[in-house]
């Protein structure tokens, strides 16, 4: 019999003019066979090389949120988020135009399997 296909899937913005706090939307799936609990977590990222506050040794990362999309066994689903929410670098910063990226991945639960990036989509935000 022929090996099961590995994890695979996708995400892809849904929102059309994202912006610094304001909700974005992403649109994400997860097919395939994978061995193991592992679990979908979307990580949201943003980078302003230029902000005074960012971590310079990050290449300029000012925004990060992991989360886990409910229900917690969903394989599919529309995941919503708001850009620079808390104490961020960005916030810090008052805003501004960022670089984006969010990442889907699946983690392995409480098991040492590693973490898998199954797909990912870059997207520029206003400020």
């Amino acid at each position: 019999m022929p090996k099961p296909a590995g994890p695979s899937g996708t995400i892809v913005l849904l929102t059309a003019s994202p912006a610094y706090g304001q909700p974005v939307m992403f649109e994400w799936e997860v097919t395939g066979h994978y061995k193991g609990v592992y679990y979908p977590m979307i990580l949201v990222q943003a980078w302003q090389p230029e902000n005074p506050y960012a971590y310079a040794g990050l290449g300029g990362l000012v925004y990060g949120a992991l989360d886990r999309p409910s229900p917690p066994d969903a394989t599919s689903g529309v995941y919503t988020t708001t850009l620079g929410a808390g104490s961020s670098a960005w916030s810090q910063n008052g805003g501004g135009a960022a670089r984006c990226r969010a990442t889907l991945h699946l983690y392995p639960g409480m098991h040492s399997d590693p973490i898998l990036e199954i797909a990912h989509v870059d997207f520029e935000a206003a400020g």
